[in-house]
C-alpha cells in the first residue's frame, strides 16, 4: 500500500510540506513569472482551467513561486505536495500526498474510478481477480479535481514523482479544459514529463535582485566587488546567492578560484556545514536520507532515541527541521549527504531502516523491501520473495512501471535461473503495458540469459513479438512470429498454436491474406483443449472470409458461436472476439454479433480491461456504420479513438477513426471526413496496416461521391479497388466500395468501366453469396442495366434484401436512385413514391448532401433551414451525436475520459454555434425531427 502521511486542516485541503529550517526563500525579481501565475489564478477562479510548468535548476528559487501561487490563491482549494527522490519507487506516494485530504470526495465518483483511487490511495486493499487500470487512476484524479473546483493543485520537484502518480496527474492534466483548475508544476531540466505544458524557463538573478537577496541573508548590501564574486560563482542562482552569502568571503576572495557547476557550489557549502558535524549526527542524517519517508517514528526505531536526540544538533544547524517528519532544508541538501557516504555505510543505514517494526498494514511493507535490496550485496532469496509480492501488489493496483521494477529487482535478486527468469518476463510484461519499450527489452534479455526452457522461451519471444508489434511493420512481425511459433511446434504445440493464431491476426491486419491463412490452419492443426481450438477456429474463418469461402466460414463459426458468446471475453487474446464478431457482421448475422459485442463490452468495462474494450469497440462502431446506425457509430467509434489514443494502440486508433470518417462523408462533412481519414492513415501507413488502411481510403471516396465529384470519387475507389485485389481479399462485403464505385464510374459518364465493375462484382458475390452482397449486386444491376424491366427488378430484389437487413442509409440509397432511373423513364408517380421516402430518411439521418439530391429530383427545397454545423469542431460534433444518442453529460465524460464540466463547456458552444437553448431542441435539430 501506499505510505500514508498526515492531511491538511481545514476546509481549504491545503497539504503542505514543511518548509526549509532558515525559511521560505525571499521571493526577489521575478515580475513575470509572478504575473503569469495571477494571470493562471484569475483564469481558474473564473471557470478555466490552466497548467504551467516552472523548470530551472536546483535552487533557481522555484519553490518560492509556488509559495507565492498559495499565497495568491484567495478563495482556490489548494492540494499540494514535494515529490522527495527516495520515493521515487513507491507506487502512488505521490498522489497519496496529494489527494488525500480530499478523500470525502470520492463518494461523489462512478463506483470502478472510486474503487481505483481508493486502492491507490491506500484506502481500499487491491483485488487480485481485477486489477486497477492507470487509466481509471487518471480519469479518477480528473474526477477529483473537477469535484474541487476552484482549486490550485501546486506539485514541486516533480521529476521525483513516482510514476504512477506521474501517470493519473499527467493523464489528468492533459484533460483540463473548463473545471476551473490551476495546475502549477515545479521541476528540474532533463525530466520534461509535461513537455505539451506552457512552460516558464527560470534563469539566474540578475545584478540587481541579487544584491537584495544578499542583503537580505546579510543584514547588508554587498559591496561591488562582493557581489560581482558571488555572481561569478553563483550565476545568480538564489540558493547558492544565500549559501555563498552565509560563508562569507571565505568562498569567493579569490579571483581566480574556478567556478563550479551551479549545483556543486551548493553541494560543496552543504559539505563544508556538515564536516562540522559529530560522526553520530552525520550517521543519523544518512538514515535520514535514506528514509523514503522522515517520519520521525521510523527513524527513531532506525537510529534508538539516542541518536534522535543527536539529530537536534542538525537542526540547530539549520540543516533539518523536525516535527512528524525529518526535513532537509532542500533536495541538494539531502543528495550531498547520502552520496558522499561510502557505500556500506549507505546499505548499513537501509538495513536499520529494513529492520524497523513497522507494523502490518501501516503501508510500510514496500518500504522496508526496498530497504532490504539496498542493503543487499549479492542473491538473497528472501528479499526477492518480498519484491514479488511487492511487484504483484503494484500490478493490481495499476502502478505498472513500479511492477516492472520490483520484478526487475526480484529477478536479479534470485538465486536459480527458472525463477529469475520468470520474474524478469514478469517485469518486461509490466513495462510493455506500461509503454516502457526499451526497459521491456532489457528485461527480456535478462531472461534470455537465464537459459529459460522451451516453455518459458516461447513465452518471453512471445511478449517480444507484441512489442514488436507496436514498433515495427506487421508484416515483420509476422515473420518473426512465424519463426518462434514453427521453433515452438515440437516442444510446446500448445505454445506454438497460440503463437501461430497470433501470426494469423497480424497477417491478415498486414494484408498477408494467403500468409495469414497458412498460419491459420497451423494453428488448427496444434491446438489443444478447447479454447486454444476455438481460437485457432475463429482465425480461420476469418481467412477463409477474406479469400471468399463463406460457407465453410458459416460452418466453423456455426459450430462455436454459442460458446464464444458464453465465454469471457478476457480469457481470449484481443484478436479472437474482434475477429470473431467482424465474421459474424461480414455474414450479416448483425443480431449475434451485437449481442456478443455488447455483453463483451460490458465486461471488459466491469473488470476495466480497457486494452480490450478498445478492440471491441472498433468493431462495433464499424458494425454501427453498416447498419445506418450513426449516432450509435459515432459514440463507439470516438470511444473506441480516444481509449486506443491513451492506451498507445495506433493500429485501433486508426480503425475508430475511419468509422468516424465514414459517417461524415455519408453527412457531408468535409472538414471532419479529411481529418479524420487523414489521422487514420498517419497512423496506419508507416505501420503498414494494409489491411484497415482502406477504410480511410473508402471514406474519401464516399465524401467525393456524396458531394458530388463523381470522377474524383471515381478515381479513388478505383485506386481502392486495386489495392484490395493486390492484397487477395475477393469477398465485397469487407471493403463495401462496389456501389459507391459504380455510381460514381456511372454519373462521370463512363458506363463501360461501371458495367466492368459490375461484372467483376458478380464473378466474386457468387463465392460470397450473402445478404449483404446480394444486395450490392442488385444495386449496381439496376445502374447499369439499360431495359427498364431488368432494372426495375434488380432494385426491387435490392430494395428486399436492404429492408432485411436493416440498413436505413442504404435502403434510401437504393430508393434514390431507383427513382432517379423511374422519373427518366417518365414513372413519376412511382419515383414520387421512392424518392420522398429516400429523402424523410436522409433527413432523419442527416445525410445533408444525398437529402439536397433527393429533394432536387422531386424538384422542391429543403422542409426547413438548416444550422451551418461546419462550425463545430471536431470534438464538438463527438459530443453531439453522444448527446443524440440519448446519453447524459457524466456518460459523455466517461466514454470520451473528459470531466463532465469539459463536456458541459463543449455543449455551451454548441448551443451557442448553432443557436438552441436546450438539450431537446439540440436533439431535435440533430435527429431532423
Amino acid at each position: 500500500m501506499a505510505p500514508r502521511r498526515p492531511s491538511g486542516s481545514g476546509s481549504s485541503l491545503v497539504l503542505r510540506r514543511p518548509r526549509t529550517a532558515g525559511g521560505p526563500v525571499p521571493l526577489v525579481g521575478r515580475a513575470e513569472e509572478r504575473t503569469r501565475i495571477a494571470a493562471l489564478l484569475t483564469a481558474a477562479d473564473q471557470g478555466r482551467s490552466g497548467v504551467l510548468v516552472l523548470r530551472g535548476e536546483a535552487g533557481i528559487g522555484k519553490t518560492a513561486l509556488l509559495d507565492f501561487a498559495v499565497e495568491q490563491a484567495g478563495a482556490l482549494r489548494v492540494l499540494r505536495t514535494r515529490c522527495v527522490q527516495t520515493e521515487a519507487d513507491l507506487a502512488f506516494s505521490a498522489l497519496t500526498d496529494l489527494l488525500h485530504p480530499a478523500a470525502d470526495v470520492l463518494d461523489r465518483l462512478p463506483p470502478p474510478r472510486r474503487r481505483a483511487l481508493r486502492i491507490c490511495l491506500g484506502i481500499e486493499d487491491p483485488d487480485q481477480t481485477s486489477p486497477a487500470s492507470p487509466v481509471t487512476t487518471g480519469l479518477a484524479t480528473l474526477d477529483v479535481l473537477g469535484e474541487l473546483a476552484p482549486a490550485l493543485v501546486v506539485i514541486d520537484d516533480m521529476q521525483w514523482m513516482d510514476a504512477a502518480s506521474r501517470d493519473a496527474v499527467l493523464f489528468a492534466a492533459r484533460r483540463l479544459h473548463g473545471e476551473g483548475v490551476a495546475l502549477i508544476v515545479a521541476e528540474r531540466p532533463g525530466h520534461e514529463e509535461t513537455a505539451t505544458a506552457p512552460v516558464l524557463h527560470l534563469p539566474g538573478l540578475n545584478v540587481e535582485a541579487a544584491g537584495e537577496l544578499v542583503a537580505v541573508v546579510r543584514g547588508r548590501p554587498p559591496g561591488p566587488v562582493q557581489l560581482q564574486e558571488l555572481m561569478r560563482h553563483s550565476q545568480g542562482n538564489p540558493l547558492a546567492l544565500i549559501e555563498l552569502a552565509k560563508q562569507g568571503d571565505r568562498r569567493t576572495r579569490d579571483p581566480a578560484t574556478a567556478v563550479l557547476p551551479v549545483p556543486e557550489v551548493i553541494a560543496a557549502a552543504y559539505r563544508s556545514r556538515l564536516e562540522r558535524l559529530r560522526p553520530g549526527v552525520r550517521r543519523g542524517l544518512l538514515v535520514c536520507a535514506a528514509s523514503f519517508t522522515g517520519e520521525v517514528r521510523e527513524i527513531a526505531a532506525a537510529l534508538c532515541h539516542s541518536g534522535l536526540r543527536e539529530l537536534a544538533e542538525a537542526e540547530d544547524g539549520g540543516l533539518v527541521t523536525i516535527g512528524d517528519r525529518i526535513e532537509f532544508v532542500h533536495p541538494l541538501l539531502r543528495s550531498t549527504v547520502y552520496h558522499d557516504a561510502s557505500p556500506s555505510q549507505r546499505r548499513a543505514a537501509h538495513q536499520r531502516l529494513a529492520q524497523t517494526g513497522a507494523e502490518p498494514g501501516s503501508g510500510h511493507r514496500d518500504q522496508r523491501a526496498w530497504h532490504a535490496a539496498a542493503a543487499t550485496l549479492g542473491p538473497d532469496p528472501a528479499v526477492a520473495d518480498a519484491l514479488e509480492r511487492l511487484g504483484e501488489d503494484s500490478r493490481v493496483r495499476g502502478a505498472l512501471r513500479e511492477t516492472h521494477r520490483a520484478f526487475l529487482r526480484a529477478a536479479e535478486l534470485s538465486v536459480d535461473d527458472a525463477t529469475r527468469a520468470r520474474r524478469a518476463l514478469a517485469a518486461a510484461t509490466a513495462a510493455q503495458l506500461a509503454g516502457h519499450i526499451e526497459a521491456a527489452a532489457d528485461a527480456l534479455d535478462l531472461a534470455l540469459r537465464a537459459a529459460p526452457g522451451p516453455r518459458l522461451l516461447a513465452e518471453i519471444e512471445q511478449v517480444r513479438t507484441q512489442i514488436g508489434f507496436t514498433r515495427s511493420a506487421p508484416a515483420e512481425v509476422f515473420t518473426a512470429v512465424s519463426g518462434m511459433a514453427g521453433n515452438a511446434a515440437q516442444d510446446a504445440p500448445d505454445l506454438a498454436a497460440t503463437l501461430w493464431t497470433t501470426a494469423a491476426g497480424i497477417g491478415a491486419v498486414a494484408g498477408l491474406v494467403a500468409q495469414a491463412s497458412q498460419a491459420a490452419e497451423h494453428a488448427c492443426h496444434l491446438a489443444r483443449g478447447e479454447q486454444s481450438t476455438m481460437d485457432a477456429q475463429v482465425l480461420r474463418a476469418h481467412t477463409l472470409l477474406l479469400t471468399g469461402d463463406s460457407a465453410s466460414a458459416r460452418r466453423i463459426l456455426d459450430t462455436w458461436t454459442t460458446r464464444l458468446a458464453a465465454r469471457n471475453p478476457l480469457e481470449h487474446g484481443t484478436e479472437v472476439f474482434g475477429f470473431a464478431t467482424m465474421d459474424l457482421m461480414w455474414l450479416d448475422d448483425h443480431t449475434t454479433a451485437r449481442a456478443i459485442l455488447v455483453s463483451a463490452i460490458t465486461e471488459a468495462r466491469r473488470a476495466e480491461a480497457l486494452e480490450r474494450l478498445s478492440s471491441l469497440l472498433s468493431v462495433l462502431a464499424d458494425l454501427e456504420v453498416r447498419l445506418g446506425r450513426w449516432h450509435a457509430a459515432y459514440s463507439a467509434a470516438a470511444e473506441c479513438q480516444t481509449t486506443a489514443e491513451t492506451l498507445g494502440q495506433p493500429l485501433l486508433a486508426g480503425y475508430g477513426a475511419s468509422s468516424l470518417a465514414r459517417v461524415d462523408a455519408a453527412q457531408g462533412n468535409q472538414q471532419q471526413c479529411l481529418e479524420n481519414a487523414g489521422r487514420t492513415l498517419a497512423l496506419l501507413l508507416p505501420a503498414g496496416a494494409d489491411l484497415v488502411t482502406p477504410y480511410a481510403e473508402l471514406a474519401l471516396g464516399q465524401l467525393w461521391l456524396s458531394l458530388g465529384d463523381h470522377d474524383r470519387a471515381a478515381d479513388q475507389l478505383l485506386t481502392l479497388a486495386r489495392r484490395v485485389h493486390g492484397l487477395g481479399v475477393v469477398n465485397p462485403v469487407v471493403f463495401p466500395y462496389h456501389t459507391d464505385l459504380v455510381a460514381a464510374l456511372w454519373y462521370s459518364g463512363r458506363h463501360e468501366e461501371a458495367s466492368a465493375a459490375v461484372a467483376d462484382l458478380d464473378r466474386e458475390v457468387g463465392r460470397c453469396p450473402t445478404p449483404s452482397n446480394l444486395a450490392t449486386l442488385a444495386h449496381c444491376r439496376g445502374l447499369v442495366t439499360a431495359e427498364e424491366t431488368e432494372t426495375r427488378q434488380a432494385f426491387e430484389d435490392a430494395l428486399t434484401l436492404n429492408t432485411q437487413l436493416g440498413n436505413d442509409f442504404t435502403t434510401a440509397r437504393t430508393r434514390m436512385a431507383y427513382g432517379e432511373r423511374l422519373r427518366r423513364a417518365r414513372r413519376r408517380s412511382l419515383a414520387q413514391e421512392q424518392l420522398t421516402q429516400a429523402a424523410a430518411a436522409f433527413e432523419r439521418l442527416r445525410a445533408t448532401p444525398w437529402l439536397h439530391r433527393a429533394n432536387g429530383e422531386l424538384q422542391i427545397g429543403l422542409n426547413r433551414p438548416r444550422q451551418d454545423i461546419s462550425t463545430l469542431t471536431s470534438h464538438e460534433t463527438r459530443i453531439v451525436h453522444l448527446v443524440a444518442d440519448g446519453l447524459s453529460n457524466r456518460e459523455i465524460a466517461l466514454k470520451l475520459f473528459l470531466s463532465v464540466k469539459t463536456v458541459e463547456y463543449h455543449l455551451g458552444n454548441v448551443y451557442r454555434k448553432l443557436g438552441v437553448r436546450a438539450r431537446v431542441e439540440l436533439v431535435r435539430l440533430w435527429s431532423g425531427t
